[in-house]
């Protein structure tokens, strides 16, 4: 009966430990730092319930097994409980959401450099104030004004000049015309006064 008993406890003492074998593999794909101190705690307690669950060497002879205490009669592989299993995020969904915070890192840093830029463009306009700038604008516009009413008044001073030239000129025409008459007459009038004297003596 202690035999029997003995064997039964041995069983149970290999499935318990093929489970918590198979656990602890398990264990070892996560890749989660949050589940590490965990792990280490229930890799504690199986050690744990290892030496306390651990039988006698089963090599030793008929005497000894006689002598060793009997376990309890009800234990069985199904009344160890087996750890609960943590849960774990699957190797897939960390990937992708690798992924996709490597993908925001990307996108704050291009936005980043936009507003690097646009500040740095802002600030280098900073000490020119808008009243400046249409102040400026204004006075290259008034220049602008200037010049073409420049060239304006210039084109009529020509044309005027040009009138007032051709004016002057059939002015002169017209006194040496009549100066001409006046310069015919007076040789006719000298002519008839030369045959009136030639007349007279």
């Amino acid at each position: 009966m202690v035999v029997s008993s003995f064997s039964v406890f041995d069983e149970s003492f290999r499935v318990t430990m093929n489970d918590i074998n198979n656990w602890r593999e398990e264990e070892t794909l996560d890749l989660t730092s949050d589940l590490s101190s965990h792990e280490s705690d229930k890799s504690a307690d199986v050690e744990t319930s290892i030496t306390t669950v651990k039988p006698q060497d089963t090599s030793v002879n008929s005497s000894a097994v006689l002598e060793a205490k009997t376990p309890i009669s009800n234990m069985s592989a199904g009344n160890i409980s087996r750890p609960p299993r943590p849960q774990r995020v699957p190797l897939v969904k960390t990937q992708e959401d690798n992924e996709a915070l490597r993908q925001q890192v990307v996108e704050l840093n291009a936005k980043l450099s936009v507003a690097t830029y646009q500040n740095m463009e802002l600030e280098r306009l900073l000490p020119r104030e808008v009243k400046d700038i249409l102040q400026e604008y204004y006075l290259l516009q008034n220049s602008r004004l200037d010049l073409i009413n420049e060239r304006e008044e210039l084109a009529a001073l020509r044309r005027q000049l040009k009138a007032e030239a051709d004016q002057a000129e059939a002015n002169a025409q017209m006194k040496l015309e009549n100066l001409n008459a006046e310069l015919q007459d007076c040789e006719r009038e000298k002519k008839g006064l030369q045959q009136q004297n030639e007349l007279v003596f």
